[in-house]
């Protein structure tokens, strides 16, 4: 046990910059989203405007999490908060849109990336666990 935990916070210092980095310019990223809904609308309304822009917040606080704490613990249960957090903002101005012609496709893009990132983060793991311990 604190084997494991020792290789993971391991893993967790070489790439934490590159983990925060990910997590923000997805987050601000979704803030972008606002400009091609005001196509849906043909005009433009803030409707969306609280939806897609909500990521700042969670964005500001995720970054002084990154900056106080060093446990990976914390980190990736953040990180992994903040893509639902991204995910939930994502269906909430869903939901404001007049056209959700696309909403099966965005939830596709939503939802495989996800799934993926975790995929190949556990077998990442596991394959540098067992050539670690070999």
């Amino acid at each position: 046990m604190v084997k494991d935990a020792v290789f993971y916070q391991s893993k967790y210092d070489y790439f934490k910059k590159l983990n925060m980095w990910v997590v923000i310019v997805i987050a601000l990223s979704e803030c972008t989203y606002f400009f091609s809904d005001l196509s849906l609308f043909g005009e433009f309304t803030w409707k969306t405007f609280i939806p897609r822009f909500f990521m700042v917040i969670p964005t500001i606080i995720f970054y002084f999490m990154y900056v106080s704490f060093k446990n990976y613990r914390i980190m990736m249960s953040a990180s992994y908060a903040m893509l639902h957090i991204i995910m939930w903002c994502t269906i909430w101005a869903c939901t404001k849109l007049p056209d959700l012609t696309y909403a099966s496709v965005a939830s596709l893009f939503l939802s495989v990336p996800l799934l993926q990132w975790v995929l190949l983060r556990q077998s990442n793991i596991q394959s540098l666990r067992r050539y670690c311990y070999l």
